[in-house]
């Protein structure tokens, strides 16, 4: 995984920044699920380009580890809240 994330750092250029944080988990059966929001930030010629990214992963156990059973994201959306007042 370091190596991967080394490579992507590398293949992307100086300009690249990437960050990603848990928000909440939560308990799911024998596994469990948790929200995120990652920032790609990189510099494009004609001036950075930032994306926000929200998501949540539902994960369960596979051997000594874990594995991904389900992913979604949503991309320069605002983050989950309460539902808009009418």
């Amino acid at each position: 995984m370091e190596t991967m994330q080394a490579n992507t750092y590398k293949d992307r250029g100086d300009g690249y920044k990437f960050s990603s944080e848990p928000k909440e988990a939560h308990a799911l059966g024998n596994g469990y699920w948790f929200t995120f929001e990652t920032t790609i930030e990189m510099k494009r010629p004609n001036g950075p380009v930032v994306t926000r990214i929200h998501g949540i992963n539902a994960m369960v156990p596979e051997g000594k580890g874990w594995k991904v059973a389900a992913t979604t994201v949503g991309t320069n959306v605002p983050g989950p809240g309460a539902p808009p007042q009418r």
